[in-house]
């Protein structure tokens, strides 16, 4: 009896086992009812509720028991198959040489490759939030596809690690990319996050002016319920009346040199507001000792390993000269060896351009003023070596953000 239960868990486990590493594909053939032989031999032979992952056991069929195919279903490598009423059982134990319907090929599922070939294909989370999800194809890479969905006339495709990207820099069911043009310039990315975003953004700018309408109702509101009180007072009080009218007089026109002032209050706080928002330049924290937080191969990673003093999640480059001020760095358009220099998303940078949401960094090695350029080094996953130094030559020095030290 203890035998007999170790040779059911045995090859339950290992029906299971096998579900998990092969997966299943949606393929389910029906063909003529043929009979079938259980050839395990190592103890009972585990039916299944279905061949996908979930299952339950339906009951153990012995070696030698006959057994009617009703239907197959592959599962990647492996055919599955139905017993009727849901009945499932792998077909390496049931010897194929008595069944007499042959199983259907495989269907193979669409790949997409990836043909942007001056950088890095973003991998993102899903097209609505746009989201990156840290992964990225570079150019040549082949990744099944999982599902695909239309966001704004853009058609996604989720694949392996189910994570999207777009048609416009992948090609479909093309892994040698025969015949393909590689794309050079970045295309542009329909994105529903800075649409949705920007509402927000423009409505901030209005508190304010939604607050102020409902403070002056509260000033204006305040004498005037005041008023009639003092009224109706009066004639109760005939001989306090012209002691209280100077005396009312004189506190009214106190009230108002702080009513003015408080008026004033913001005009004087402005000017505060605005320092906090754009700190000295040089008084910022020393982050030379914190590390590299910044994903290996990238611009922002060889930025800060070859200028350890930036800061760590300063966001993509485009994001770094608004972090950078916001840390108290002295930001401008002046060329400066050993500054960092930081791109928007599109803007050009020499010979290409810069990825239209991520944008670029690069670390300043030299400035010639003769000619208005810098030499730059940098990194990124769009050359030969991610992690640098890249030395490129741009013109036009004066007209890139600069981040200095």
């Amino acid at each position: 009896m203890k035998r007999k239960k170790l040779g059911y868990l045995s090859s339950g486990i290992l029906g299971l086992a096998s579900l998990t590493l092969l997966g299943v594909s949606n393929a389910n053939h029906t063909h003529a009812a043929t009979n079938g032989t259980i050839n395990y031999k190592g103890g009972a032979t585990t039916v299944w509720s279905s061949p996908e992952v979930g299952q339950t056991v339906k009951h153990y069929l012995n070696t030698g028991d006959k057994v009617s195919i009703q239907s197959s279903k592959k599962v990647f490598s492996e055919t599955w198959y139905n017993l009727g009423n849901d009945e499932w059982v792998s077909s390496k134990y049931i010897d194929s040489n008595q069944v007499v319907a042959q199983p259907a090929a495989e269907v193979k599922a669409d790949t997409v490759t990836a043909n942007y070939k001056s950088g890095a294909t973003t991998v993102w989370s899903d097209p609505e939030s746009m989201a990156p999800t840290g992964e990225y194809l570079v150019y040549g890479a082949t990744k099944k596809v999982l599902a695909n969905k239309k966001v704004n006339n853009t058609t996604w495709y989720q694949i392996e690690g189910k994570g999207w990207v777009p048609e416009t820099y992948v090609v479909l069911n093309n892994p040698s990319l025969t015949n393909v043009t590689p794309i050079t310039v970045a295309p542009a990315i329909s994105k529903a996050e800075p649409a949705q975003q920007q509402p927000a953004e423009q409505a901030a700018p209005q508190q304010p002016a939604q607050q102020q309408p409902a403070e002056q109702p509260a000033a204006s509101q305040q004498p005037a319920q005041q008023q009639p009180v003092e009224q109706a007072a009066a004639p109760q009080q005939p001989a306090q009346q012209s002691a209280e009218q100077p005396a009312a007089a004189q506190q009214s026109a106190q009230q108002q040199p702080a009513a003015q002032a408080a008026q004033q209050q913001p005009a004087q706080q402005q000017p505060a507001a605005q320092a906090a928002q754009q700190p000295a330049a040089g008084n910022h924290a020393n982050y030379t000792n914190q590390g590299n937080s910044y994903p290996w191969g990238q611009c922002t990673y060889y930025a800060k390993s070859v200028a350890p003093w930036v800061g760590n999640y300063w966001g993509n480059g485009a994001q770094w000269a608004s972090s950078a001020r916001s840390a108290g760095f002295r930001v401008d358009n002046t060329p400066q060896a050993g500054a960092v220099i930081s791109f928007a998303g599109g803007q050009s940078v020499g010979t290409w351009t810069a990825d239209p949401y991520y944008g670029h960094v690069a670390v300043v090695q030299s400035y010639n003023p003769a000619n208005n350029t810098v030499t730059i080094t940098q990194g990124g996953m769009g050359f030969s070596s991610p992690t640098g130094p890249n030395t490129q030559v741009l013109s036009g020095a004066t007209q890139y953000t600069y981040i200095h030290p």
